[in-house]
């Protein structure tokens, strides 16, 4: 399964890292080690559901994949038709098809702005302008660069991230709908 890798049509802007999935008929949160590639393991848990477990290129586990969770919701739906429910940690998180979108229907989160970490722009090449926190203290810290950054163009912090925090990075712009159109193509 490939998630967000590669072109799609219609959206070439759209990169990223690889997704293995593995379908398990038992669970298994055993950490697959040091892979290279985001893994994740999923297994069928009742009627319409399955749970999910994910672990970072490193082998770190990973409390909330999104595109883990998309890749095993596109996995599950060649099995399913319509809607159902997967499972990560202590998270329910409801899904549903419409065409070729998946949808998932994540919890709301308190979010609370705090002040941009003095590492950040090292980390990225690039100074955010704002932050957040989301979450508790091992979800995400939201950082919000320039308008019309692009975003793809910055490195990915890898193993670093782990130095200065222990929350996952949601890293955002500002970007007119022209200027988002103009990048799918």
């Amino acid at each position: 399964m490939r998630a967000f890798t590669g072109a799609v049509p219609g959206h070439s802007a759209l990169r990223g890292n690889a997704c293995r999935v593995q379908v398990t008929g038992a669970p298994d949160t055993a950490s697959p080690g040091a892979t290279g590639i985001t893994y994740c393991r999923t297994w069928s848990s009742g009627e319409r559901a399955a749970a999910v477990t994910c672990w970072s290129e490193g082998g770190r586990a990973i409390e909330c994949c999104g595109h883990g969770l998309l890749s095993c919701a596109a996995l599950w739906r060649q099995q399913w038709q319509g809607a159902g429910t997967l499972s990560m940690g202590r998270t329910a998180i409801p899904f549903r098809f419409d065409a070729d979108t998946i949808w998932l229907g994540f919890p709301a989160m308190a979010v609370q702005a705090c002040p941009v970490p003095t590492w950040a722009d090292k980390l990225l090449g690039a100074a955010p302008i704002d932050c957040a926190l989301a979450g508790g203290e091992s979800d995400y810290l939201v950082l919000q660069m320039a308008p019309g950054t692009a975003l793809e163009s910055l490195p990915r912090p890898g193993d670093a991230l782990a130095q200065h925090t222990t929350r996952a990075l949601v890293i955002t712009c500002r970007a007119s709908g022209d200027a988002a159109r103009a990048r799918e193509n």
